[in-house]
């Protein structure tokens, strides 16, 4: 991993964060952007900060991760995880990192998000390889 290919993941990360955040502070009002979009989003955020932190990971085992994580938080808010922990599900923190509801549409965004990252994974080792 050079120090080029940080720099991509530095950029991703930082791309993804401020569309996520437009979203939430301008465009939360668009249904299809906040509820689903933004789960999109996610999963590509946490990849991509992931491989900025750790860019020897492999790629496709780092996605896989990340979409399996994304789709645990989801059962867990199918079966109502913070209540069981006594979270209040109004806290911010826990909105954000367990979610409030159970929504099968967010797996589909979370899958999404996953073919995005191997599709630009492997885009970028083609780009690799010519230079």
């Amino acid at each position: 991993m050079n120090l080029n290919s940080r720099k991509l993941y530095f950029i991703l990360s930082i791309s993804v964060l401020a569309f996520g955040l437009i979203i939430v502070f301008y465009l939360s009002h668009i249904h299809f952007l906040r509820h689903f979009i933004s789960d999109v989003i996610i999963v590509l955020f946490i990849y991509s900060g992931i491989k900025l932190i750790f860019p020897r990971l492999h790629p496709n085992k780092t996605a896989l991760g990340v979409y399996i994580f994304a789709i645990i938080i989801e059962f867990l808010q199918y079966f109502k995880i913070n209540l069981y922990l006594g979270l209040n599900s109004k806290d911010l923190l826990v909105k954000l990192t367990l979610g409030s509801t159970f929504d099968k549409m967010d797996l589909v965004a979370y899958s999404i998000g996953f073919i995005l990252i191997i599709l630009f994974e492997k885009r970028s080792q083609k780009v690799n390889l010519k230079s």
